[in-house]
């Protein structure tokens, strides 16, 4: 599940001024179930017993 607050954005990606998307400053809300593949990746080290 995924739950994003979104308060505005900036005009440049080098820009430090950011412009609201509501005059109260108060976020966009947005709930999202996303489904995703998990995959491991990676070097198992260890000994049997």
């Amino acid at each position: 599940m995924l739950h994003q607050l979104i308060y505005g954005y900036y005009l440049y990606h080098d820009s430090n001024t950011m412009q609201w998307y509501h005059e109260d400053h108060s976020p966009d809300v947005y709930d999202r179930v996303l489904l995703g593949l998990v995959i491991n990746l990676g070097i198992k080290i260890g000994f049997a017993f």
